[in-house]
């Protein structure tokens, strides 16, 4: 009888267990990766072909985090309904979201999530259930970012990853994750109250800026009899390849690890010989639901600060500059200007989604006033921001209620600070969706509590 390989052994027994993704119908089944497969290098061959493929992947049997799910999410939903600090968007389908924002890394430090209610024993137990989850999530993220970089250190052909402006840089994938940010959000999404005449996406395709966001399926909550393992969902879908459109069916037991812009800035764009798919996605709510909460969790990696993106010339830290003080700016210069993070001229959007007749200030959308919007503030040669009485645009590191929307003077534009123009001559301006750096202004804004 021929032997059987060991390694083949070992997977069979002990780790592998079922990596491979299936298409059905319409449907997605992404490949399923066991933790201890992935950590100990067993499974390289799947996890290259699930990037390339469909640039999507599960990590199974991460312990406990079937519960630590369950509790962080259920914390999480009754802690944002009491938190007034909680950041609000409607979509247009009227699904009410609102969101808790933390951040890790070099450059941001420990920002943590910023309920604004130290009294609530439903935010404490978020901040010690979050905490549990968050260090299980980022461990199987840092197991997945040390195999990931092996895949793309296989094919470098350069000194560096990324590069420093100020020189040297950074020599692998997994050293350049080190040194970047992580950002952390939990959303409620609550199920519209009326069912719209025609089915339409809640949040439309787009493409997750940074290198790659980890998340987990969404649970169904109510207000009063919490876990609803009955109800849908609703329905995530992403484009392939070949430009299906397929819902996703995710495990409730894994963690999902979803790659995004950034694969194509600076993997794709440097190395010719590495594909990775970075897949447009988008999300529909459930309708026959009513009452219910849809509560999500992600983790967003981004890369280092001082790191260069070679297709703009500027670094990240430079680009997330731009993007804050872009973001609360209107028009052509500020769309260049939010373009700028993008691959592929996407847009950038703030994760904070203000509404079309609202401004991002000082923490929070702040809606437009008979005085101050962009119809007033264009008749009078003027532009609508985010600015205090004496004129400063508010670049998310002032701390003062004077910031609100207002008028002022084109003379203060964006050209004056050097990169509107500059930006648009270099061919940015946006042609389609993207999350981009801009979400890098929810961590950048929140203020300091306990850790997550």
């Amino acid at each position: 009888m021929s032997k059987i390989p060991s390694a083949l052994l070992f997977c069979a027994l002990a780790f592998c267990g079922d990596v491979l993704g299936a298409e059905t119908g319409n449907t997605l089944q992404p490949f399923s990766i066991n933790l201890g497969a992935l950590s100990s290098g067993q499974a390289s061959d799947a996890l290259d072909k699930a990037l390339r493929s469909e640039g999507i992947l599960q990590i199974t049997d991460i312990p406990n985090l079937k519960s630590l799910r369950e509790a962080a999410l259920g914390a999480a939903h009754a802690c944002i309904s009491e938190s007034p600090t909680a950041r609000s968007h409607h979509f247009s389908d009227g699904t009410l979201r609102r969101t808790l924002a933390a951040a890790s890394g070099r450059s941001l430090g420990q920002r943590t999530l910023a309920h604004g209610s130290p009294a609530s024993e439903s935010c404490a137990e978020l901040e010690r259930a979050g905490g549990a989850l968050s260090a299980a999530v980022q461990y199987a993220v840092d197991i997945f970012v040390a195999q990931f970089s092996t895949l793309v250190g296989k094919a470098k052909s350069h000194d560096f990853f990324l590069r420093r402006p100020s020189g040297g840089g950074y020599s692998s994938l997994e050293e350049a994750v080190n040194s970047g940010d992580r950002l952390e959000h939990f959303h409620t999404y609550k199920v519209p109250d009326e069912r719209p005449s025609a089915p339409s996406l809640t949040l439309d395709f787009h493409v997750d800026q940074g290198i790659l966001i980890a998340f987990l399926p969404a649970l169904m909550l109510s207000d009063h009899s919490g876990l609803d393992q009955s109800a849908s969902s609703g329905a995530f879908v992403i484009r392939t390849k070949g430009g299906s459109e397929l819902e996703v069916e995710l495990r409730s037991d894994a963690l999902a690890v979803l790659l995004g812009d950034g694969v194509n800035q600076y993997i794709n764009h440097v190395h010719p010989d590495l594909r990775f798919h970075a897949p447009s996605h988008a999300f529909r709510m459930p309708h026959s639901a009513a009452g219910l909460h849809r509560v999500w969790y992600g983790m967003m990696q981004l890369p280092p600060a001082d790191a260069t993106n070679e297709e703009v010339g500027l670094t990240f830290g430079q680009i997330r500059d731009k993007v804050v003080q872009a973001s609360n700016r209107t028009g052509a210069e500020a769309e260049a200007s939010l373009a700028v993070g993008c691959s592929r001229k996407l847009q950038a959007r703030e994760l904070s989604d203000c509404a079309a007749n609202q401004i991002y200030c000082w923490h929070s959308c702040m809606d437009h006033t008979s005085d101050a919007s962009p119809s007033a503030c264009s008749s009078g040669g003027q532009t609508v921001a985010c600015a205090n009485s004496d004129g400063t645009v508010w670049d998310g590191n002032h701390a003062t209620s004077d910031f609100k929307p207002r008028c002022i003077s084109n003379g203060t534009s964006l050209q004056e600070a050097g990169f509107g123009i500059s930006l648009r001559a270099r061919g940015l301006a946006p042609r389609a969706l993207c999350f981009a750096i801009a979400s890098v202004v929810l961590a950048v804004l929140l203020p300091s509590s306990r850790t997550l």
